[in-house]
């Protein structure tokens, strides 16, 4: 899953993981003719099967981790390697995009891997598009957000359809400010780092 490759990748403790990048070519090679070739026969979802790897995959990379094992370095290693080929594959897509549409800005992204904020922060500092928008729900339950959009073009043919811009999360602070009850205090406090996310922990 593409949440999970990306915060298992941060743990790698062995940064190099060049010969793993070379093994994952062979899985999604990224190149100049086209973005990026997945090789089909290292997975089974192609083929109607529920797991979505094949065996060929764990003959490359090595055997499956079973469900409530221990994740090794080994884990690591790879979602750091796989995280580095999903974004050079980004990247090479996104140059793509640029070649076809040479007059148009902007980026919108759609779709799960929409989720991997790391590849995301890639993109908006290297790809030079003047906007990246990914909507706050990129993955299938966006469906909803564009269910909604298809059918107010059809009950209401002409109106313009409002445009998400972002997705606010609470009031701002000004506001929060103003609802604490007389007496309450409020205080900003100077933690940074870990001391910052302990003290957050707590009060949750």
């Amino acid at each position: 899953d593409e949440y999970k490759v990306m915060g298992l990748a941060a743990f790698a403790r062995n940064h190099d993981v060049g010969e793993l990048e070379q093994l994952m070519d062979q899985v999604l090679r990224v190149g100049s003719l086209r973005p990026y070739t997945l090789a089909e026969d290292y997975f089974d979802f192609f083929r109607g099967r529920d797991q979505m790897w094949s065996r060929k995959l764990e003959a490359l990379l090595g055997s499956k981790r079973e469900p409530d094992a221990p994740i090794e370095p080994r884990h690591e290693n790879l979602a750091l390697a796989t995280q580095n080929q999903l974004e050079r594959a980004l990247l090479a897509l996104s140059r793509r995009a640029r070649e076809l549409l040479p007059q148009e800005p902007n980026l919108c992204l759609a779709g799960g891997v929409a989720l991997n904020c790391v590849a995301n922060e890639r993109l908006i500092r290297e790809a030079g598009w003047s906007e990246v928008f990914i909507p706050p729900c990129p993955h299938d339950s966006g469906a909803a957000l564009g269910a909604a959009y298809l059918m107010q073009q059809q009950k209401r043919p002409g109106q313009a359809t409002p445009r998400l811009q972002r997705a606010n999360l609470g009031s701002s602070l000004r506001a929060v400010k103003a609802k604490v009850p007389q007496g309450k205090s409020w205080r900003q406090t100077n933690f940074t780092g870990s001391a910052l996310s302990e003290r957050v922990a707590d009060h949750l």
